[in-house]
């Protein structure tokens, strides 16, 4: 969860073209930040795929408590970057989501429980999607999941949507 600030922050630094994908799970991090290295000169040039689930939600509310972000008002990075072309955030608690992976062939199981910072890692059926997007021998895969995931997803929702909006924001 913290490496993701170390990784996204590592490939802003990085020379152009040393950096291809970076695989971010439950990435504790906020939006701006985020936002900064992705567009980064090298940032641009990386595919940045961000894995998060709700059961998450509750460390994530953790890390807003104890974590100031540099710009008031700012969010969490998971569900606020969507218009970047290189970031692609997959859900796996969301049964859309789910279903898009599956269709490329990697089937990811449901949830076992409500709250677990650990989902992203314990999960069955994640590591063989993760060891596939760093894959080089399979560059379109990237591609491919976002393709699925647009077209899986029937409208935008919430991440988290059992949590009111107003509790993921400083005032």
């Amino acid at each position: 969860s913290f490496g993701a600030r170390v990784a996204l922050r590592a490939t802003a630094l990085a020379p152009v073209g040393a950096v291809d994908r970076v695989l971010l799970l439950s990435a504790a991090e906020y939006a701006g930040p985020a936002r900064r290295h992705a567009t980064s000169e090298t940032g641009r040039h990386a595919q940045i795929i961000n894995v998060a689930s709700s059961e998450n939600a509750l460390f994530n509310l953790v890390f807003r408590a104890l974590i100031r972000p540099e710009a008031r008002g700012d969010r969490h990075a998971t569900g606020a970057l969507s218009d970047l072309p290189n970031w692609t955030e997959i859900i796996i608690d969301a049964a859309a989501d789910r279903a898009a992976a599956a269709r490329l062939g990697f089937p990811i199981k449901p949830a076992p429980t409500r709250v677990c910072h650990w989902s992203t890692y314990l999960r069955g059926g994640v590591f063989p999607l993760y060891r596939a997007l760093l894959d080089p021998a399979r560059p379109r895969l990237v591609a491919d999941l976002r393709a699925a995931l647009a077209e899986a997803r029937p409208e935008p929702r919430p991440l988290f949507p059992v949590l009111d909006p107003q509790m993921l924001r400083w005032q």
